[in-house]
């Protein structure tokens, strides 16, 4: 029954399906409506090619729920080799993207190899530098790094500007800590169509770069950039929570961006642990090293009481009383630092007990010394 409601409306289904396929970033709506495309296509239709390119495209970006349909699609276009009827290098290409996206990169190589031996592909530029780059992403994938990198750069001299021959080339030397020359390659990776998460994918990896470089303000202003589109892109702020976690504390102009980006995650993400113990370990930071963070310690106290009690691991938490007491001491209130190494030692025990014992002794010797001075008033 749904079947023949499906056929009545087959000029519908087509004009929707075409609008669809003409939509330069339609994969999504495509693929939702795969089964419908065919229920009245047909698996043999070649309008098809295009659902089946669509369901491949998805799958190359780790966004396709359907393997099913792409394993489908390599039966679909090698069918289509032997009918003579579509330029061959494109064919080959499409079935090695399916095979790629599908895991199945020994296949994939093939399948781009004979692509680029067939002359039409190798003699367009724009098609076989897509090609080499695609081949040196599977021989990456299957762990032969000096193949694959031989054709990023082959890629490259087809197109100069291609921005995925870039991109792989920079992951390459972000791999060997060659920092200048992932970023030259960066800087070159733009990417003009509509999938934003390629371009968030590139500032992600140059704001990498940029804190390895030592270059902390300019990593922060991309990853500012970027998070306006984390609730599009799941990866963003936990790709950002490690980075940060990583360099925010490395000098004091770090840590003070720091605290701007673990407010706004623990915002996003209100049941977090360790984005509070790091906005705490921020602040502690920048007071250790003779910042002015804007806050006395007793401000600083409410607001650390509200943010410890979420943070779960107790060894963290330890730490996090233990440098709240050395904040303590060094204003010397001796009875609130031995208060939080109480704290830290009840959490922790071990050298945590060095530090309560130690302010124990100087604590009473100075009180006892205040009682000495006020007897003899």
């Amino acid at each position: 029954m749904v079947i023949r409601t499906w056929l009545i409306s087959l000029d519908d289904v087509r004009l929707l399906y075409f609008g669809l396929v003409y939509d330069q970033d339609a994969d999504e709506e495509i693929s939702a409506a795969f089964d419908r495309f065919m229920a009245v296509l047909g698996p043999e239709d070649d309008a098809m090619g295009c659902a089946y390119m669509s369901e491949i495209n998805l799958g190359m970006s780790e966004r396709s729920r359907f393997p099913d349909r792409i394993e489908a699609a390599v039966i679909h276009f090698k069918r289509q080799l032997s009918s003579g009827r579509y330029e061959q290098g494109s064919l080959h290409y499409t079935i090695g993207n399916a095979y790629s996206a599908l895991g199945r990169e020994d296949c994939a190589t093939e399948a781009y190899k004979a692509a680029l031996l067939e002359p039409a592909f190798a003699n367009s530029l724009s098609l076989a530098s897509q090609g080499h780059k695609n081949l040196g992403t599977s021989f990456e994938r299957l762990g032969d790094e000096v193949r694959a990198v031989n054709h990023y750069r082959e890629a490259l001299r087809m197109n100069p500007l291609l921005p995925e021959a870039h991109y792989a080339l920079a992951q390459f030397y972000v791999r060997k800590g060659e920092w200048k020359s992932a970023l030259e390659h960066l800087d070159q990776a733009v990417f003009t169509d509509p999938i934003y998460a390629k371009a968030a994918g590139v500032a992600g990896w140059r704001a990498n770069v940029l804190f390895n470089m030592g270059e902390g303000i300019a990593a922060f202003r991309e990853i500012n950039n970027v998070l306006a589109q984390a609730d599009r892109e799941p990866w963003v702020w936990p790709f950002f929570a490690r980075l940060v976690a990583s360099f925010g504390r490395a000098t004091a102009e770090n840590a003070r961006q720091a605290q701007g980006f673990w407010h706004r995650y623990v915002d996003a993400h209100p049941d977090t642990s360790g984005g509070r113990r790091e906005m705490l370990l921020a602040t502690l930071y920048l007071r250790a090293e003779g910042q002015d963070i804007g806050q006395t310690y007793m401000e600083f106290l409410d607001k650390f009481v509200r943010h410890i009690k979420h943070i779960d691991n107790t060894e963290e938490a330890a730490f996090l009383w233990d440098r709240l007491g050395h904040w303590a001491q060094d204003e010397g209130n001796w009875l609130e630092a031995e208060r939080c190494f109480r704290m830290a030692y009840d959490l922790a025990g071990g050298h945590y007990g060095y530090c309560l014992v130690c302010r124990s002794v100087n604590s009473l010797t100075h009180i006892g010394y205040n009682e000495a001075i006020d007897q003899q008033k």
